[in-house]
C-alpha cells in the first residue's frame, strides 16, 4: 500500500520495536488488488487437536524479495532466510487454532488479515499470552482486518491462538524457515 512506501512509515514502526514492541503490527501493509486475490479459494477441512479449520499451502513471492526480507528483518533485528512457507486459512464460527508456539525453525511469522469490516465483536483474534489451567491468559490480541500485517518472531515465551470467530475469518498466513 501506498503508505508504507514511505520511510517514515518504517522508522515509526522501528521504534515501537526498540520500545519493546514484540508484535509488530504493519496497518494497510497490503493494498485491495494484492487482498483480492487470495479471496475466492476453496480451501480443504483441516483437523487435529490443535487446529480445526480450513486451510491450504499457496505461493506468496513478495515475502521472498529480498527488499522486503531486508526490511522485515532490519525490523525484527535479524537475517530473514528467502525460504516462505504460507498457508491461506479459512476458520468459520466454532473453528480455532489452540495456544502454540510456533516450531523450532520458524525465523519469524507473519499473518495477513483478508477479513472485511472486521469487529471486536465478531472474534478471532490472534491472542498473545499465556497458557494456564484456567485457560488461556491473552495479554494482547490482534483482530484480523484487511491488510494488516502482523510480524512477530517466535521465541519459546511466544504463546499464541486463534481465538473462535463468530463469522468466517480469512488470513494468510507464514513463516520464514531456517
Amino acid at each position: 500500500a501506498l503508505a508504507w512506501r514511505h520511510p517514515e512509515a518504517w522508522r515509526l514502526l522501528q521504534q515501537d520495536r526498540l520500545a519493546g514492541s514484540r508484535h509488530l503490527l504493519l496497518r494497510g501493509f497490503l493494498a485491495e488488488p494484492a487482498l483480492a486475490a487470495h479471496d475466492e479459494v476453496d480451501l480443504p477441512r483441516f483437523e487435529t487437536a490443535l487446529v480445526r479449520g480450513h486451510k491450504r499451502g499457496v505461493d506468496l513471492p513478495l515475502f521472498q524479495a529480498p527488499l522486503l526480507r531486508e526490511l522485515f528483518g532490519a525490523l525484527l533485528g535479524l537475517a530473514l532466510p528467502d525460504r516462505v512457507h504460507v498457508n491461506r486459512w479459512r476458520l468459520h464460527p466454532g473453528d480455532f487454532m489452540g495456544p502454540h508456539r510456533d516450531g523450532r525453525d520458524y525465523v519469524a511469522t507473519f499473518s495477513i488479515g483478508l477479513s472485511r469490516d472486521w469487529t471486536a465483536s465478531d472474534g478471532g483474534a490472534i491472542a498473545f499470552g499465556v497458557p494456564h489451567p484456567d485457560g488461556f491468559r491473552a495479554e494482547r490480541r490482534v483482530l484480523p482486518h484487511r491488510g494488516d500485517l502482523l510480524l512477530f518472531r517466535p521465541t519459546a515465551e511466544s504463546w499464541h491462538q486463534v481465538e473462535p470467530p463468530a463469522r468466517t475469518r480469512d488470513t494468510l498466513t507464514g513463516w520464514w524457515m531456517a
